[in-house]
């Protein structure tokens, strides 16, 4: 059974930076696609972005995150930098409504049932031209996306504040003793 190994939380938890150590151990990663969406978004000048067209934006999200679903099958074992999940989860904070074919994807397609999870902490929090939300926002969005894994089924296993290796190792050894 191939293993889709989540790490999720809130914005700018560290979760990206363990992906990037993680990938330094030659294992198969997937990158959160956010970023380069947005970026595309912005070269092209289409005002599509979360706060402007929350729907559409997330739709390209969505199906981004679906093809690097499928891309997980190729390996044993995948680590994911958020997943289908989180999507959803944005769109429940804001109260958007999403197509119902958007939730049966999420229930047809499981990853590993433990979900590590990224608290978040206000030593390593930061904003840029893409983490735009605020300390207060940012708290938000961990509460929704908290509240989506549990309800999908997914058990959260915190990963402790710890450097980026020490989380890296945390993980590791919790997945393969």
């Amino acid at each position: 059974m191939k293993q889709k190994i989540i790490l999720a939380g809130g914005p700018s938890t560290g979760k990206s930076s363990v992906i990037e150590h993680l990938k330094t151990k030659g294992y198969p990663c997937l990158d959160e696609s956010f970023r380069e969406l947005l970026d595309k978004e912005r070269d092209n000048d289409t005002g599509v972005n979360f706060g402007n067209t929350p729907l559409e934006f997330s739709y390209s999200i969505f199906h981004s995150r679906k093809h690097q679903y499928k891309l997980g099958d190729k390996f044993p074992v995948s680590f994911f930098d958020r997943s289908l999940v989180d999507v959803l989860a944005y769109l429940d904070m804001e109260h958007i409504s999403y197509p119902l074919d958007w939730q049966n994807t999420i229930e047809s397609h499981k990853y590993h049932k433990m979900v590590y999870y990224f608290p978040m902490w206000k030593d390593i929090y930061t904003q840029d031209d893409h983490r735009l939300e605020t300390w207060e926002e940012a708290l938000k969005v961990d509460k929704a996306i908290r509240k989506k894994y549990i309800n999908e089924g997914y058990q959260l296993i915190e990963v402790p504040l710890m450097t980026v290796e020490r989380r890296t190792e945390f993980i590791l050894k919790s997945c393969f003793g």
